[in-house]
């Protein structure tokens, strides 16, 4: 079974960097394989091109198991720990930074899910967090207060957290949550352009 778990998260990796929401050594992706272990990536390493080795095994507290001896793992453990510790429902978690929403985050907006009938049922409640420093455990005090009212964050000027009861439903929601990001743009830019043209 750890196995498998650990070639999901390899897959989800490659998807992210096919649809271009990662980068460089960019963000983190875990998930619960029971209520005392996690998998959770390296620090440090390109999620697009992962390798069994670089998903590590984790307990209930984030630190390594002894069936991982080597590696360290994501900056961002104590934010996973904190998601996963308040819905026992939630059974993977990404973090990532897609251009579009990351903008929108660093611009503080919010994510404006009536633009698009169907996004609110892939996503759910998108809340947008202020700046806090990333990989600080007030960042995880602050993500674990509104995950019981959310189901992905903005966070500004550090990317995009989403989750779900299972990895397909994390990305889904990443991946929904960029496409409506784009559409915000383009919509502003349309209109824009129409005043002009008035």
């Amino acid at each position: 079974m750890l196995k498998e778990g650990i070639q999901e998260i390899i897959e989800a990796g490659k998807r992210l960097a096919t649809y271009g929401l990662i980068h460089a050594h960019s963000g983190n992706i875990s998930s619960r394989f029971d209520k005392a272990t996690y998998l959770i990536t390296a620090s440090g390493v390109f999620k697009g091109d992962l390798s069994s080795s670089d998903v590590l095994i984790i307990d209930d507290k984030g630190f390594l198991t002894l069936n991982s001896i080597k590696g360290k793992p994501s900056s961002e453990v104590a934010v996973h720990m904190a998601i996963y510790k308040e819905n026992l429902q939630i059974g993977a978690i990404i973090h990532a930074h897609p251009p579009y929403a990351t903008a929108l985050a660093c611009a503080g907006k919010e994510l404006d899910l009536s633009l698009l009938e169907e996004s609110k049922c892939f996503t759910g409640l998108v809340q947008l967090l202020p700046r806090i420093s990333a990989g600080s455990l007030e960042l995880a005090q602050a993500v674990s207060k509104v995950t019981s009212n959310a189901n992905a964050l903005l966070l500004r000027g550090h990317g995009v957290i989403s989750w779900g009861a299972n990895m397909e439903q994390a990305l889904c929601r990443m991946e929904t949550i960029e496409h409506i990001a784009k559409v915000m743009l383009m919509t502003e830019l349309f209109v824009e352009a129409n005043k002009r043209h008035v």
